[in-house]
């Protein structure tokens, strides 16, 4: 559904692969982790690849309370970049920075 490849927007980003129809769900962003009882965020090479922008194509959605997911909040054409608005980024796991998403 999407592969990892130079971006315009900020070295390397996620495209689509093929047509992403709206709200789908197209890959884990983040995922909980426990370690001495303590949660944290782990984010996936996918979420780091993952580029900003304000007119953007997917959305963060917090799945079973332990994972993120970006999902496509419209028609994505083949080739097109998966892009998130990083100020909508729910917090936590994410700090709110335009130039990635930041583990805390």
């Amino acid at each position: 559904m999407w592969q990892a490849k130079k971006s315009n927007i900020h070295g390397i980003g996620n495209f689509a692969s093929e047509d992403i129809p709206k709200n789908t769900m197209i890959e884990v962003v983040a995922f909980l982790t426990w370690s001495d009882f303590s949660g944290l965020y782990e984010i996936t090479e996918f979420g780091r690849q993952t580029n900003h922008q304000t007119n953007c194509n997917c959305e963060l959605r917090l799945e079973a309370g332990d994972s993120y997911w970006l999902y496509s909040i419209k028609d994505i054409k083949e080739g097109s970049e998966l892009v998130a608005d990083y100020k909508k980024a729910p917090c936590p796991p994410f700090k709110r920075n335009i130039k990635g998403f930041v583990e805390k």
